[in-house]
Order: structure tokens, then C-alpha cells, then sequence
């Protein structure tokens, strides 16, 4: 979501020039039926993209870092990935997910995982999300009493890693800038796993309330790190529930050479519930494609992916993957609502 930020702009006019310029392109991009034809090249041709973040662009780090090779995770194991890559594609998601898309658009392979790859370069994609992972540090979260240790990659985890590969990743200390300056930056979505956790183990809502600023400085100090190292072209995707962020303002003011780009995950979805009739033909009763059980058709200990839990026939008419994600159909729609405006905010 976000494919405005593909342009590096001086100006919110001219970024909504540009992005009407995009739209058609996109749409086309957009329909399964299609085969796209990349005749018109982005007029940004970035050298590569960096990920951090969750399952929302986990593309196989999850499965890598678990060790327990006798009962890998539910992404090893059919349905995931059926609606577009067939064969388990090792992400969360019945098909692709957005940085999907933006590899589609830039004519790039698929962006690979970091965890058990061979190599890392600034030629290819570098992605270090990890499903279930949170944008503040366990440490910090068992202080506030949330017990969860499903992952500890968090944010600053990755960031550790990426910088200290960083230096690995080009020829001199002044390559390294110049090509991770051409670089378009995920950081995100996170944070969502945050608020995620202590839900789960009963924690009350002011309570929850309290991570939030925590939260976003965390995202925004991440941010800043990679400004210092060179970066200048950010896409810093929202949780579902915060709306823009007050920091991505203020990041602008001190650093006004760089692009950051706020897509608000929020509300480009919330039109599916208001006016479910402009979508066409998808379900809205939230109940997942994938799973068993009650109202929403889900139950812990028996989820997508484990043996005799079964799928519905179309996915492309679901909001709900699995009870924790979204379907590539959804994440369509959304991308639609994004590039249509107004769920972004551009700071300029």
C-alpha cells in the first residue's frame, strides 16, 4: 500500500500529479486477470528495497528461524499461498502481499527473506520482517508484565542485523550511501503485535494505551537511524488503529531532503465496512476463508495450515484469510483506496 512513495517529490502537488499519472498503471497491475506490460518504467528506478516489519511482508524469515524442523509452521503447508503461487510461498497470506506489488511494478523478482539466505546485496531485495514480531524489544515489554516470547525479533532486532551488514553490502564506506539513498525503505507495518500480546493475556485497554508512544518512537528512532545512514525515500505503513503519526511531521522538519510517505492502513479498509456494495463481490462478515469453528470460523490449536482444517473455494471474495490476516483480494481493495487518496499523508 503506498505506491505513491515510488516517486521522490518536492511538493504534495506534484506528487498528486504524479500519482494520477500512476493510477491506470496500477489498476492494471492490480486485476488477476491481467498480464501486465511494464512498457512505462517508474520514474524512480530504485537500486533496491529494504524491508523491516511483520508477517505483513514476511516472506519466509519466520520459517527460516524456526528451528524445529519436525513441525515447521502452518505457512509450510497448503493453503498459503494458493491463490497465486500454488506451491506454500512461506508467507502468512493466501497469495501476495504488498511488497509483492511494488516488486511487480519495479520489474524485480520477488523479495527474498534474509534469514537463510546465502547472500545480501544492494542488486536485490533485502527483507528482514518477521512474522509476529513487535516494534518494541521483548526486554521492554516483559518490564510492562507482557509475557509473550512468540518471536524476539523486533525492530531493533532487525536494524541491529541490517547495520551490521550494512557495511558488507557495497564496495567503500561512500558507495554504500550513495546506493542505500536509491534504496525505497519499509518500515513497517510493525506494531501491531505490540497491542496484539497484551490483549490476548487480559491486559486493560489504558494500559495498552501506554505502549503507543512507545511504539512510535520506536518506529521513529529506527527511521532516524537509517536517515543517518543514508537513507531517503521512506514508506512508514500505520496500524489499523492509530491514524497518522505526529513524529512523521516532525521527522520531515528535521530532515527535509528525505521522502516520507505515511499510508493509512485504517482507513483505506474501513470504506470495505461502510459500503461494502462499491467492492463487488466479497464477504464482509469477517468469518476466515481459512479455519473452524464459531462465528468467525476459527480456534486456537486449529488453525489454517494444520491438518483437516479446510479453506473456502474463493478466497478473492474475503476479507479474512486466517483470523489474524488479510486475503491478496483485500489487500487489493485496499491498494485501490490508497491510490485513489486520501489514506496517505505526505509531508513535504
Amino acid at each position: 500500500m503506498g505506491f505513491q512513495t515510488f516517486v521522490k517529490l518536492t511538493s504534495f502537488s506534484t506528487f498528486k500529479k504524479s500519482l494520477k499519472k500512476l493510477i491506470s498503471s496500477f489498476l492494471l497491475i492490480f486485476s488477476p486477470t491481467t498480464i501486465v506490460n511494464l512498457s512505462e518504467p517508474p520514474s524512480v528506478r530504485y537500486k533496491s528495497i529494504i524491508s523491516f516489519g511483520d508477517s505483513s511482508a514476511d516472506t519466509g524469515n519466520f520459517l527460516s528461524l524456526s528451528y524445529d524442523i519436525n513441525h515447521p509452521p502452518q505457512a509450510a503447508f497448503l493453503p498459503y499461498g494458493e491463490t497465486f503461487f500454488h506451491p506454500p510461498s512461506r508467507r502468512y497470506f493466501d497469495g501476495r502481499l504488498i511488497i509483492d506489488f511494488i516488486a511487480e511494478f519495479l520489474g524485480l523478482p520477488y523479495v527474498p527473506p534474509y534469514f537463510g539466505s546465502k547472500s545480501v546485496s544492494f542488486d536485490q531485495w533485502v527483507n528482514f520482517a518477521v512474522y509476529g514480531a513487535t516494534a518494541l524489544d521483548r526486554a521492554l515489554l516483559v518490564e510492562k508484565g507482557i509475557k509473550s516470547d512468540f518471536t524476539n525479533v523486533s525492530l531493533r532486532v532487525q536494524l541491529n542485523i541490517f547495520k551490521k551488514i550494512f557495511p558488507n553490502l557495497c564496495a567503500s564506506s561512500s558507495h554504500c550511501r550513495e546506493v542505500f539513498g536509491d534504496s525505497l525503505i519499509l518500515t513497517g507495518e510493525i506494531g501491531v503485535n505490540d497491542y496484539n500480546y497484551p490483549f490476548s493475556e487480559g491486559k486493560s485497554l489504558n494500559e495498552i494505551k501506554e505502549l503507543v508512544p512507545l511504539v512510535i518512537k520506536a518506529i521513529s528512532s529506527a527511521s532516524v537511524e537509517l536517515i543517518d545512514l543514508g537513507g531517503k525515500t521512506f514508506l512508514v505503513p500505520g496500524n489499523f488503529p492509530l491514524g497518522c503519526f505526529q513524529q512523521l511531521t516532525r521527522l520531515q522538519k528535521l530532515y527535509p531532503h528525505v521522502s516520507i510517505i505515511y499510508a493509512d492502513y485504517y482507513n483505506s479498509m474501513y470504506p470495505f465496512f461502510q459500503e461494502p456494495a462499491k467492492y463487488g463481490r466479497i464477504d464482509l462478515n469477517l468469518a476466515a476463508c481459512c479455519g473452524v469453528g464459531g462465528q468467525y470460523n476459527f480456534t486456537i490449536d486449529e488453525e489454517c495450515g494444520s491438518k483437516g482444517v479446510s479453506y473456502c473455494q474463493n478466497p478473492s471474495e474475503c476479507v479474512n484469510w486466517d483470523g489474524y490476516h488479510l486475503t491478496e483480494a483485500a489487500h487489493l481493495k485496499m491498494d485501490h483506496g490508497l491510490l485513489n487518496g486520501p489514506y496517505y499523508c505526505y509531508s513535504s
